[in-house]
């Protein structure tokens, strides 16, 4: 029994080793570690070769999912995976007559 719930896991951990980043993700680390490391305008010119805008790299903090366009859809589904947790829990919980 629990075989079958460790191979979904197992199959992750083994796909995760052997996916490749894109390179889109690989230049936006690059363009982070120019950044950090004072090199801006070497950035600028990564960030321009892969059409990539700067200010699109800063880090947000996660208050940022709750303001402006986010703010509608996080609190639509958040209720709804709470419902769906309540539910689930409940359905297990309640006696069973048959």
């Amino acid at each position: 029994m629990l075989r079958g719930r460790c191979v979904p896991a197992v199959f992750i951990s083994w796909a995760a080793r052997k996916l490749k980043e894109s390179p889109q993700f690989a230049a936006r680390q690059q363009i982070q570690m120019l950044r950090n490391a004072g090199r801006t305008e070497e950035a600028k010119a990564l960030a321009a070769e892969f059409g990539i805008e700067v200010a699109e790299v800063e880090r947000t903090s996660v208050m940022e999912v709750f303001r402006g366009e986010s703010l509608r859809p996080m609190l639509t589904i958040c209720p709804a995976y709470l419902l769906n947790g309540m539910v689930r829990w409940f359905s297990r919980s309640w006696p069973r007559r048959c």
